[in-house]
């Protein structure tokens, strides 16, 4: 393709792209790839959910410790590495370190952008030099996280929130999210 061409439409995308018009094409190229060439399924990932049978024994989530730390045993039990957690164990109760936490590291979630306890990172952020590089990362004014105990205990936090793409489509997934100015 000659030189030319080449930059007239690198000039034409960034002229359109506050539009959306680059974003959506990027986006539906993307979607088109992952019909035609899917990613192999990974074999070691089990999702664990909520049956009637469950909350018929346990009763409606959250469950209380003892429930909690039924259903962990048992995924411990069946070969499980890591467990992680989709809500934040934030209820009062959790001050003390639930059972499920010492059997098996345990990843524990943080809501953004839901009113709760304030979660408690366990790792910072630092960079040299005078400017943000967390300036554009997707902001949360408030968040909902584990108690401090669990914090402690966990593995470690995670963001349990999805950032979709402008179509409500998920397609990426930030390494990085800030709570306030707090990455």
């Amino acid at each position: 393709m000659p030189p030319l061409l080449v930059m007239g439409l690198s000039a034409v995308c960034l002229l359109f792209e506050p539009l959306g018009v680059t974003s959506t094409l990027r986006g539906k190229l993307f979607d088109a790839y992952q019909r035609h060439a899917p990613a192999a399924p990974e074999r070691r990932v089990e999702l664990v959910t909520l049956d009637s049978g469950s909350l018929a024994r346990f009763g409606r989530w959250p469950w209380v410790n003892s429930g909690l730390s039924q259903l962990t045993r048992a995924i411990a039990a069946s070969g499980a590495e890591t467990l992680v957690l989709a809500t934040p164990l934030d209820r009062p109760e959790r001050e003390a370190v639930p059972a499920p936490l010492s059997g098996v590291p345990t990843v524990v979630p943080v809501l953004l952008g839901v009113g709760g306890l304030t979660p408690h990172p366990i790792a910072r952020f630092a960079y040299p030099g005078q400017k943000n590089p967390f300036g554009t990362v997707p902001a949360f004014s408030s968040a909902a996280g584990p108690t401090q105990a669990v914090a402690g205990a966990s593995a470690g936090l995670g963001a349990a929130n999805l950032v979709a793409d402008a179509d409500g489509v998920v397609r990426q997934m930030p390494v990085v999210l800030r709570l306030g100015n707090q990455p």
